[in-house]
């Protein structure tokens, strides 16, 4: 029996290399999707095809195993969520709940046990191999722009980069809190500060606890709460409930005084305007309104105002040394510039 290859010749004609390269090729192709034994006229054209045969097969092991790896660690997280819902079906089955609550309970889990959770830095180990100088950097990097949006950690960031950084890297961190949840409630001490970073809050006062006449509810969003916790032993007149998914930036008002103690001029502008910030609480007196855990009825400047001359100069200082000031402004508003340095130096400007 003469096998061709092609029309004008037979494989016994062939050379050695062709022989085996066509063997191979006939063999690689039969193990993998037994295909037809493609007719190559040279060794070349033979030890080419054998070549693509041999990428056929490593592709498309490779997308079978990691498509077969996707697919087990998909089925053991829904294992793994399947035996979390089937516990509570169980206890809320072991315990006389209200059918309607118990569907509400079963609706919340499920739902919630499906959103992806924020990553803290914590929960990367690879940033634990960094030197804490460049941890520091990037948790200010992360922080800066929701610290900044309180006056007084503006000064603080222009005063000392250094101060800002650690303060960023040991005292501060995000607070995710779901739908529905209640991260404070009235009457309960408070501790922390809160940022609300993106989504909307829901402030709740009641009679019981408040000094109001009836139940009220305010919705807020990209502002401080509970600005008072951080120079003041602050109780909370309100309940704050996260309306969708909500992001915070959280300041324990312990580690704050920690950190403005390790830099003197930070020390002293801060505990001036401590000072000012109790006075004004204790001197809070209708018909002007109640300090509550979202509002002070009073600004950043008006502080200021009442603090120590030495501290408003440096206040003032800082402003005039971070004032945007265009080409155009410095030519023809430098007298003017002059005369407002030298009235905050003479403490008539702050």
């Amino acid at each position: 029996l003469e096998l061709r290859v092609g029309d004008d010749r037979i494989y016994r004609g062939m050379n050695t290399l062709f022989l085996y390269t066509s063997s191979l090729h006939w063999s690689v192709a039969q193990m993998t999707l037994g295909c037809n034994e493609l007719v190559s006229t040279n060794s070349g054209e033979r030890v080419f095809s054998v070549l693509l045969l041999f990428v056929g097969m490593f592709l498309s092991s490779t997308l079978v195993s990691a498509f077969s790896a996707t697919l087990i660690e998909y089925q053991m997280q829904a294992r793994e969520r399947n035996e979390q819902v089937r516990l509570l079906r169980r206890f809320l089955a072991q315990n006389p709940i209200d059918m309607a609550l118990s569907i509400r309970i079963q609706q919340q889990v499920e739902h919630r046990i499906r959103r992806v959770p924020m990553l803290k830095d914590t929960d990367v180990p690879a940033l634990k191999l960094i030197a804490s100088p460049l941890r520091a950097e990037l948790r200010f990097e992360i922080f800066r722009d929701h610290i900044i949006r309180y006056p007084l950690f503006r000064i603080w960031t222009n005063l000392s980069l250094v101060t800002a950084q650690e303060f960023c890297a040991e005292c501060i961190d995000f607070a995710v809190p779901q739908p529905s949840d209640i991260f404070f409630s009235s009457s309960h001490l408070c501790n922390d500060a809160y940022f609300i970073v993106n989504g909307k809050i829901k402030y709740t006062q009641y009679p019981e606890s408040s000094v109001v006449g009836v139940k009220t509810e305010t919705h807020v969003q990209n502002q401080w709460m509970c600005e008072a916790a951080l120079w003041t032993k602050w109780i909370h007149v309100g309940d704050a409930e996260a309306l969708d998914a909500v992001k915070l930036v959280v300041v324990p008002c312990d580690r704050l005084l920690e950190t403005m103690k390790k830099h003197r001029v930070i020390h002293q502008i801060t505990a001036e305007y401590c000072k000012q910030f109790c006075s004004r609480i204790c001197e809070c007196r209708p018909p002007d309104p109640w300090p509550t855990d979202i509002f002070v009825p009073w600004e950043f400047s008006d502080i200021v105002m009442a603090m120590d001359p030495d501290d408003q100069k440096i206040i003032g200082f800082d402003a005039l040394a971070h004032m945007p000031r265009t080409v155009t402004w410095r030519r023809t508003n430098k007298e003017a510039a002059e005369q407002l340095q030298e009235e905050v130096t003479r403490g008539l400007s702050v």
